[in-house]
């Protein structure tokens, strides 16, 4: 579920909530005794998680060529301790209008929440 809102094709807001959700079969060995002798069996249990994750956002035109980027996720917002991963970056629109290129920027937490990572990309449009 997202919204956002655009305020005179400058300033951008959004916002999105998103369920994940994990469906995993477990095996496990039982052994009971039956009739006086060990029978080992296969048990099936079905387990389901979910996840929910927030995100706030917002993108700012400052020159035609010039657009930056930040933003901020929560992770697990349905346990007690949320996971925040800010992000923030840039895209600088190139001057050749034919397939309108851009290069975008990016830095932002890893996954795991151990180190940083810097992301770089180039956008045609084609």
């Amino acid at each position: 579920l997202g919204a956002s809102y655009a305020h005179n094709h400058d300033l951008l807001i959004s916002a999105e909530y998103e369920i994940q959700m994990l469906s995993s079969e477990i095996k496990t060995s039982e052994t009971r005794l039956i009739g006086g002798r060990p029978v080992t069996s296969a048990v099936r249990s079905d387990v389901t998680t979910n996840t929910q994750i927030g995100r706030l956002g917002a993108r700012y035109k400052l020159h035609p060529r010039i657009t930056v980027r930040s933003g901020v996720q929560a992770m697990d917002l349905n346990h007690d301790s949320i996971s925040l991963q800010p992000t923030a970056g840039f895209s600088l629109h190139l001057p050749f209008d034919k397939l309108s290129p851009a290069i975008d920027y990016a830095f932002m937490r890893e996954p795991s929440n151990i180190s940083t990572m810097h992301v770089f990309s180039i956008r045609l449009q084609l």
